[in-house]
């Protein structure tokens, strides 16, 4: 199943909440899987 093209200021988006994000839990699997569960995101790319 092939993955979206996510566009620039989308990505610079993700970028940003995941970086604020991970202020507060500084666990980065964590956060990335409730990123990637919002956004429906696969790490794999």
């Amino acid at each position: 199943m092939p993955v979206k093209e996510v566009p620039e200021a989308g990505k610079r988006l993700l970028v940003n909440f995941v970086d604020e994000a991970a202020v507060q839990s500084p666990d980065e699997a964590a956060v990335f899987q409730a990123v990637s569960g919002r956004w429906g995101l696969s790490r794999s790319q």
